[in-house]
């Protein structure tokens, strides 16, 4: 009986937590609040981190119970009503927020991608504000937002799109101190 290879283990795809249901419903709400555009199903997972299969499963009992409504067009383009806000529509142009925030330079555009490429990933452009980095499309908030983690996570300050366009300067010059090579 020994002998015989230990048969292996088929993974168990996780069921979200109560916790991960309500971070979800707020990372939803707070998209919609801030008109940015419908996140996909892969960010979505990032958020709780877990595969996708769950949070599918998850975003239907929303639709289904009435929670949220999808809008779907043609291309795969999407947005979602949540608490009588709708997101964007993913895809598309992003519009600019009603809070009267000015656009992001091209130069803190040009630093992210920078950084994040210095940080090993790959990043291409996949239209009008959207970028697919390491094979996910992701908008142009959500790249600025992965650098900004990677700066602070550094100990640099993050990118706050002071900078004027195409300056290619960095809001603080002034860096930590290595510590032990």
């Amino acid at each position: 009986m020994d002998d015989q290879p230990a048969r292996p283990s088929t993974p168990r795809i996780r069921v979200l937590s109560a916790d991960d249901k309500e971070q979800l419903l707020d990372y939803l709400r707070a998209v919609a609040r801030d008109e940015r555009p419908c996140p996909g199903v892969a960010t979505l997972a990032d958020v709780v981190g877990c595969g996708e299969t769950p949070v599918v499963r998850f975003l239907q009992s929303l639709e289904d119970d009435g929670t949220i409504k999808v809008e779907r067009r043609t291309g795969g383009r999407r947005r979602l009503r949540i608490d009588a806000c709708w997101t964007a529509w993913s895809g598309g142009r992003m519009r600019r927020a009603a809070s009267g925030n000015a656009p992001v330079s091209d130069g803190i555009v040009d630093q992210a991608r920078r950084h994040l490429m210095s940080r090993d990933h790959t990043i291409v452009g996949a239209g009008p504000g959207l970028f697919k980095i390491n094979g996910r499309v992701r908008s142009l908030p959500e790249m600025l937002e992965m650098a900004n983690r990677s700066l602070m996570s550094l100990g640099r300050s993050p990118l706050d799109g002071t900078a004027p366009c195409g300056t290619g300067v960095h809001p603080s010059s002034v860096r930590p101190p290595m510590v032990g090579r």
